[in-house]
């Protein structure tokens, strides 16, 4: 492997016409809980935070939306303080209101109109901020969609109504669906129903939630899955984004309720980094991680345990010390390609920036090992956890483990 200045040849500069690692990465919030530090999460290098707007919340009386003395949040500043951190906004649109169902779906028409009605005053109160609008949350599961009678038909009935009517009152906004919770066979086939009504003439992108028990890189094939579905149902180039996802590290966890958990903190970092990084190889240009801060202290609890920080907002977990180092690293490198070392669990990723310069982030799913880089190598490493070390010689023999390294050529 000849690693130098030269060796970026003209067929991989065109490659890196992509997205830079920077404009991909976001996190989830939950402004409803406690209250986000936006500038904070731009010194980590976040470009992209996802969180709602409730339904309920904002329209308590019929035909009136309230979005800044509802009791609960003020929306504008909301908007506004993201707007000052230069943080594009993905906003959710949830769920149902009570004052046109007691159920948890939108499956008669009163309600299919109010919705498309709120969701179209919503666009045009925020227009011209750049924003992904997401119709609904994971509408293929009953805790957010109940009945699931004909949901995939009544959803994208809905998506029909609301998507150009968003698009009409904010032209500079994106809409996507249907924040797919999961992206195995079941999870698909309820989406290829969508797809079926018609959803992908009326979206910007895909977006789905793919949470796994299993190591990141298995995602690989989900997208690969849904591509060739997409394909099936449109000539149109749909972009996958992955809306929602992350690893809890439940240090006493209760055996219920989890289908993403890993055995530490230090293993959710590798996950997390490693989501990171696998979704930006496979041209996903928008990845929210899921969570920027724990939620609460419960040992017990799977969901107090998903965040880059600590419930104190203040400190890092392992994870977000090893989000802060990727983002410093790498934000400004676009993907090149995958390198073959000889073992099919040991992963090279060449980068390239716009001056032109190469970068490497490696790591495995086996044990730790070692690899050699062939021929001559200058630059500097950085560990997933940010030490630093300068590198150079021919033919250097390197660890790879589960933990991401960075190689920054010179």
């Amino acid at each position: 492997l000849v690693i130098n200045k030269n060796e970026i040849k003209k067929n991989e500069i065109k490659k890196t016409e992509g997205l830079k690692l920077s404009d991909t990465i976001g996190t989830n919030i939950h402004q409803l809980q406690w209250n986000a530090n936006f500038s904070l999460m731009k010194e980590y290098g976040v470009n992209i935070v996802r969180d709602a707007l409730v339904w309920d919340i904002i329209e308590k009386d019929k035909g009136v939306y309230d979005f800044v003395d509802n009791g609960k949040i003020n929306y504008d500043d909301f908007i506004t303080r993201m707007k000052k951190n230069k943080i594009r906004p993905f906003l959710m649109l949830l769920y149902t209101n009570h004052l046109y169902t007691s159920n948890k779906s939108l499956d008669n028409e009163q309600v299919k109109q109010a919705y498309s009605m709120w969701a179209a005053a919503a666009a045009a109160r925020y227009k011209n901020n750049n924003i992904i609008w997401e119709i609904y949350n994971e509408p293929n599961i009953d805790t957010f969609w109940m009945p699931q009678t004909n949901s995939a038909y009544n959803y994208t009935d809905v998506v029909k109504r609301t998507a150009p009517l968003i698009k009409k009152k904010d032209p500079s906004g994106i809409v996507v669906a249907p924040a797919l919770a999961g992206s195995g066979d079941i999870s698909l086939q309820w989406l290829e129903e969508t797809f079926r009504q018609g959803i992908l003439e009326y979206v910007d992108a895909v977006s789905i939630h793919p949470y796994r028990t299993s190591n990141p890189e298995s995602v690989i094939e989900d997208y690969k899955k849904l591509r060739i579905l997409i394909s099936k149902y449109t000539d149109k180039k749909i972009p996958i984004i992955s809306g929602e996802w992350g690893y809890s590290n439940v240090p006493n966890w209760n055996n219920q309720g989890a289908t993403s958990i890993v055995s530490s903190e230090l293993k959710q970092a590798q996950f997390n980094t490693r989501m990171l990084l696998i979704n930006h190889s496979q041209g996903i240009p928008i990845s929210i991680i899921y969570d920027w801060k724990d939620d609460g202290y419960d040992d017990k609890s799977v969901e107090h345990h998903f965040g880059l920080l600590s419930y104190d907002q203040i400190t890092p977990k392992p994870s977000g010390v090893a989000f802060k180092t990727l983002t410093g690293t790498l934000s400004r490198y676009k993907f090149v390609k995958r390198i073959r070392i000889g073992n099919d669990n040991d992963y090279l990723f060449k980068y390239v920036n716009d001056e032109l310069k190469t970068a490497y982030a490696y790591w495995t799913t086996d044990n730790e090992h070692t690899f050699v880089l062939r021929n001559n190598v200058k630059g500097e490493i950085v560990t997933m956890l940010g030490q630093k070390s300068k590198v150079y010689g021919n033919n250097l023999t390197l660890s790879i483990s589960n933990s991401p390294s960075y190689l920054i050529v010179d």
